[in-house]
């Protein structure tokens, strides 16, 4: 396993706790402070964060594995970076935070799409397993 590798799971888990926290938050104490609308966003943002949270290990695990680890990485940088972006700026507009703000979401949403079309590819390009990584 990589350092990049190693980084990218720790990333996951970090994207996936918050993605825990806000999405409790969302439910129990954010629409009290904020309204429905602020709870709606922060839910959304929370379901997209632990989705691609999840996506981004698989993905740094698989990269492991494979022979050709750079598409796979790749995938993986994009889903990072969405993950943190879209979600990121839903959380943001939902606890009032300035509207510009707004402007990331579809910058993240584009890495995450990004992401799925890169780790298609990587299944295109016939990404050959290495039963010898570990």
């Amino acid at each position: 396993m990589t350092g990049l590798t190693r980084a990218m799971m720790g990333l996951a888990g970090l994207l996936g706790a918050l993605a825990v926290a806000m999405g409790a938050y969302a439910a129990h104490g954010l629409d009290a402070k904020y309204g429905g609308q602020a709870a709606d966003r922060a839910a959304l943002g929370a379901q997209y964060q632990a989705i691609h949270a999840l996506c981004l290990f698989i993905v740094a695990f698989a990269a492991c594995h494979m022979r050709r680890r750079k598409t796979m990485l790749l995938a993986g940088a994009l889903f990072a970076l969405g993950a943190m972006l879209f979600p990121g700026a839903l959380y943001a507009l939902a606890m009032g935070g300035p509207p510009e703000f707004a402007a990331l979401a579809p910058v993240g949403g584009g890495a995450l799409i990004l992401g799925w079309l890169t780790l298609a590819w990587a299944g295109i390009e016939g990404q050959d397993y290495d039963h010898r990584a570990r």
